[in-house]
């Protein structure tokens, strides 16, 4: 699967076939869970997710859930410091990372390689020709074959969409070294996990805040 880190515009997004996780279709044709997930980030994404909780916009948060603690030590050990906990509607999740990437809308968007080969092979047949402007009319056109695409194929397109909850994966994946992704829309903080250990700022806010040291987070909150 290709690091999407570099797409930010829709455009981008179109030019190279990326498949939308719009909130709006997501709810209207697929069951749709309430789940509770973590996000973590450091002090410089920190008030992003303050901001998203009290936003009108219908942003989307990458979240994990249940990692293993080798995993969680090295997201942890990496810049961040900052443990969200989030309940919100799940529009995807997935035991593997999808390597999801928002738009300038916080709209997120994953390669179509995170889905089967069948289905994957289905979806760039519908991406724009190389080299041709990617202007309205060629997004508008796009989207539409997407969502009838993703529509035709509702019941493999669920199942891979949400493989988290039942319990599969349609790639070959070892959970204790793989991440697996929770994009959650409409959150709400829970509670925020300050570490210690990486973060001596104290965090000024109205919600609930633990303050505990990276070990003592790793081994309240993951598995073996």
């Amino acid at each position: 699967m290709k690091d999407l880190r570099h797409f930010k515009m829709t455009e981008d997004h179109v030019k190279h076939g990326n498949v939308p996780l719009f909130e709006e279709f997501i709810k209207e044709n697929f069951k749709i869970k309430k789940f509770s997930a973590y996000h973590l980030c450091g002090l410089g994404n920190y008030q992003k997710i303050i901001d998203i909780e009290n936003s009108s916009k219908n942003y989307s948060v990458c979240c994990f859930s249940n990692i293993p603690c080798n995993l969680l030590k090295e997201g942890i050990h990496a810049g961040t410091g900052i443990i969200f906990d989030l309940s919100g509607e799940v529009l995807a999740a997935s035991n593997h990372d999808m390597l999801s990437m928002p738009d300038e809308y916080g709209r997120r968007w994953i390669d179509p390689s995170f889905f089967s080969y069948d289905m994957a092979t289905q979806i760039k047949k519908i991406k724009p020709p190389e080299g041709i402007l990617i202007n309205r009319r060629i997004i508008v056109t796009y989207l539409n074959r997407i969502f009838n695409l993703l529509i035709e194929n509702k019941n493999q397109v669920e199942k891979e969409l949400f493989n988290y909850f039942f319990g599969f994966s349609h790639r070959e994946y070892n959970p204790k070294k793989q991440w697996n992704e929770i994009i959650l829309t409409n959150i709400k903080i829970n509670k925020i996990f300050i570490l210690s250990d990486l973060i001596d700022e104290q965090i000024t806010t109205n919600k609930k805040v633990d303050y505990l040291t990276s070990e003592d987070f790793v081994s309240r909150f993951c598995y073996e």
